[in-house]
């Protein structure tokens, strides 16, 4: 009985330990991934998150007829345009 006792409560231990563990683990893998303006908004919400970010792309190309998404003009125009936005939502 003893011996049953032992090996639930060792596997209890390891359970809370891989439990804790694991969110910890995407924490540190997280920690130096650069977030835009549309996760720190929509947090788990992809569909939000990609029409915002196609709503800004929308508005760069509106505003440069000859851009296309592949352009490096377009790319460099588009990061800025979400830093800044990100700088404004936390400020």
């Amino acid at each position: 009985m003893t011996i049953f006792i032992c090996t639930l409560t060792g596997l209890a231990v390891v359970v809370l330990i891989v439990y804790l563990a694991i969110p910890i683990a995407h924490m540190i893998k997280n920690k130096g991934k650069r977030r835009d303006v549309a996760e720190v908004m929509y947090p788990g919400d992809a569909e939000r998150q990609c029409d915002f970010r196609d709503k800004v792309a929308s508005g760069i190309l509106r505003n440069n007829p000859g851009f296309t998404y592949e352009s490096p003009e377009f790319q460099a125009l588009y990061r800025e345009e979400m830093d800044r936005l990100l700088k404004e939502y936390q400020g």
